[in-house]
C-alpha cells in the first residue's frame, strides 16, 4: 500500500506547481536553482512527488545516518516498495578495517550503487544517503557498467550468447564473487557441469544460467532456499560484490 494520493495531492498544489516549474526553468545550474523551505513532516511527501513528477534521477542528502534510514522508509510508504527507491547507507566499520563488515550493509551500498552508475540508461532512482556515506571513497561508475560504459561480460550474460567459461569464472573472481557448493548468498557463484549459479548483490535472487556446451541455453531466477525456478530470464547483469577491489584501485 502506498501513500500515492497524497503526492497527488501535493503535485495539484498552486504554489508547489510554482516552484516545481522554477525547477524545471533553472535547468541544470546550481546557482539558478530555487531555494525552499519544507516543515519536517512533510518532507517526505514533496520529495517523493517531486521525484514522481519530473521523473529523474535524485539524491537526497541528509546529516546522519539515521536521517537517511527514517526518510527511505517515508519515501517507500508515499511511493510503494515497487519504485526505485534505494537507501546508500554508512557502513559501522571503515575501509581496511580488520573488523567484520555487516553483509547486508555491504550489499546494499552495491546495489545502491549500481542503480546510481546506471541511471539514465536502466532507470531513474531516488537515492538518500547521509553525507558520511557520500563522502566515502569507493568503486569508479565503470565497475558497476563495464568498460565505456558498455554492459559486457563479466557484467552481463545472456542467451544465446557463446562464452569461454573458465574465463567468465575467473574474471567473477576478480569482482569479489566467492566459489561456493551452493549459491545462498549475494557475492556467491557456484558450478556444477553445465549449470552455473550466481547471486549478484544487486538481484532479490539469484540466477541459474544453463549451459549446452559454450552457449547459454536458459538463464532463470530461482529461490536459494528451496532451489525452485522462479521464472526465466533473458539476461543477468551482475555488479561487483565488494566494494574494494584492487582491480580497480589505483
Amino acid at each position: 500500500m502506498s501513500l500515492n494520493g497524497i503526492l497527488s495531492a501535493i503535485s495539484a498544489h498552486p504554489e508547489y506547481k510554482r516552484h516545481l516549474a522554477l525547477i524545471s526553468h533553472s535547468g541544470n545550474s546550481a546557482d539558478s536553482t530555487p531555494e525552499t523551505t519544507i516543515r519536517q513532516g512533510a518532507r517526505p511527501g514533496y520529495i517523493g512527488a517531486t521525484w514522481r513528477q519530473q521523473r529523474s534521477p535524485l539524491l537526497v542528502l541528509t546529516p546522519r545516518p539515521d536521517d537517511a534510514r527514517r526518510l527511505h522508509d517515508q519515501l517507500l510508504t508515499y511511493l510503494g516498495d515497487e519504485e526505485p527507491v534505494y537507501l546508500l547507507p554508512e557502513p559501522e566499520v571503515l575501509p581496511f578495517e580488520r573488523l567484520a563488515v555487516d553483509s547486508n550493509t555491504t550489499n546494499q551500498r552495491l546495489a545502491t550503487l549500481a542503480a546510481l552508475a546506471q541511471s539514465g540508461n536502466r532507470s531513474c532512482p531516488l537515492i538518500v544517503t547521509s553525507v558520511g556515506a557520500a563522502l566515502l571513497k569507493t568503486l569508479p561508475a565503470e565497475a558497476m557498467t563495464g568498460p565505456a560504459s558498455k554492459p559486457v561480460p563479466p557484467y552481463r550474460v545472456a542467451v544465446g550468447e557463446t562464452i569461454a567459461l573458465n574465463h567468465l569464472l575467473t574474471q567473477w573472481v576478480e569482482l569479489g564473487y566467492h566459489h561456493e557448493p551452493l549459491v545462498e548468498a549475494p557475492g556467491s557463484f557456484s558450478h556444477r557441469g553445465g549449470i552455473i549459479d550466481v547471486f549478484p548483490p544487486n538481484s532479490q535472487f539469484p540466477f541459474r544460467i544453463e549451459m549446452f556446451d559454450d552457449e547459454i541455453d536458459t538463464i532463470r531466477l530461482f529461490d536459494p532456499y528451496s532451489q525452485r525456478s522462479i521464472r526465466e530470464v533473458s539476461e543477468a547483469f551482475l555488479v561487483p560484490s565488494q566494494e574494494q577491489l584492487s582491480k580497480f584501485s589505483n
